[in-house]
């Protein structure tokens, strides 16, 4: 019973660094500098670029996400070809480098630099534009020149602006939220999720005393793993357009399958390689520790069977404007799957429930919560065709 204190502390840190996090991120978008009413600026880059999430981060920080565009080059082959003819016409050096700014002030551009620079550097380089009330040109090489011909100037204002709007589709908070507790809800009934109910069972009944701490370490486990498994398939996701049509594709087909698989008998897919190994972790789990392992080792061996709903939710994740509500979302998604795991724990340490009662419920219910999970996802599939 020592181990409770503990785990129950390391989830408040948890949610008070989300906390912090969204208090960070609102201070994070007021303007701290004078450049920022009037002006726009465009950056060319990747993802995956640190000095390109550096330069973001640096100009959000000191204007807000509505002064920044983020031309993300796998995300729209476009903005590739716009960066090419940027470099070729103002010859920005020998060897493509990214990120490339162009700031615009009042739909003019007034300046282009490549490389990721700090604040400093950056008022220096403004020094200049306004001295020289021209296009001021930043090479790869940190070298500055300054054109001041009107044709060079509009020639960059149609390579940025005069382009066809970005291929990337954006989700609103409200839009993904249904989506998001709709496959929570289905994953959470979902009956292969059950065999994670039934190791913890097992777990409780061979434990005895140790049974809070012990199923705290197991779920805490479970959930660290599946909030992991779900960030990644974010960053995934986020490099795949179209995603409204391919997420109510997977709702249609799991959504369909879930029902078939529910009014024929539910039989569980999981290999029968994947179960010896859970069931050998069960049997050694007895203690928080080699508990909190099992629970890592049953998330990686189910998310085949589970994974349908998270794909679904993930996918959605992706595309919202922001990543703290993406990441408040999942966190949401993770509490409710655990939730019954927590009930389950709780009936059994404190109200003395009889594990076998339980084992015989959910036996006898398994093709029931497998219809109501594919009907969750069909729900969601019909949601975003026909309401998105």
């Amino acid at each position: 019973m020592n181990h409770k204190p503990s785990l129950w502390l390391q989830l408040a840190i948890f949610t008070l660094i989300i906390l912090i996090a969204f208090h960070v991120s609102s201070l994070a978008s007021q303007p701290q500098w004078e450049f920022c009413d009037g002006y726009t600026y465009y950056i060319y880059g990747e993802i995956a670029c640190p000095a390109c999430q550096g330069t973001k981060k640096m100009l959000t920080k000191m204007c807000g996400e509505e002064h920044i565009v983020f031309k993300e080059f796998t995300a729209n082959e476009t903005y590739m070809e716009e960066y090419q003819k940027l470099y070729d016409l103002l010859e920005l050096g020998d060897v493509y480098q990214i990120p490339l700014v162009v700031v615009f002030k009042d739909n003019t551009p007034i300046i282009v630099c490549v490389g990721n620079y700090d604040v400093e550097t950056w008022k220096e380089i403004f020094q200049i534009q306004k001295d020289m009330e021209g296009l001021v040109i930043v090479d790869a090489k940190g070298q500055v020149k300054v054109g001041m011909q009107e044709e060079l100037v509009a020639k960059v204002k149609e390579i940025v602006l005069g382009t066809a709007e970005p291929t990337v589709e954006k989700i609103s908070l409200g839009e993904a939220f249904p989506v998001v507790i709709g496959a929570a809800l289905a994953d959470s009934v979902n009956p292969c999720t059950f065999s994670v109910f039934t190791a913890l069972l097992l777990i409780a009944m061979a434990r005895g005393r140790k049974i809070a701490s012990t199923g705290l370490a197991f779920i805490f486990a479970i959930y660290a793993m599946y909030f992991a498994m779900g960030f990644g398939l974010i960053k995934i996701f986020y490099y795949i357009g179209l995603i409204k049509y391919i997420v109510a594709a997977l709702a249609l087909v799991f959504g369909s399958l879930s029902i078939l698989s529910g009014l024929r008998g539910f039989k569980s897919p999981i290999p029968m390689k994947f179960r010896e190994i859970i069931e050998s972790r069960i049997e050694k789990a007895v203690n928080p520790f080699s508990a909190a392992i099992t629970g890592v080792t049953v998330s990686v061996t189910l998310l085949p069977c589970t994974g349908g709903p998270y794909l679904i939710a993930t996918a959605i994740l992706a595309k919202l404007s922001s990543f703290l509500e993406a990441l408040l979302l999942l966190v949401i998604y993770n509490l409710i799957f655990v939730a019954p795991l927590f009930l389950i724990l709780l009936a059994i340490a404190t109200l003395s429930t009889a594990t076998r009662k339980i084992k015989e419920w959910r036996t006898k219910k398994l093709g029931l919560m497998e219809v109501i999970s594919g009907i969750l996802l069909i729900a969601i599939s019909l949601y975003m065709l026909f309401f998105l």
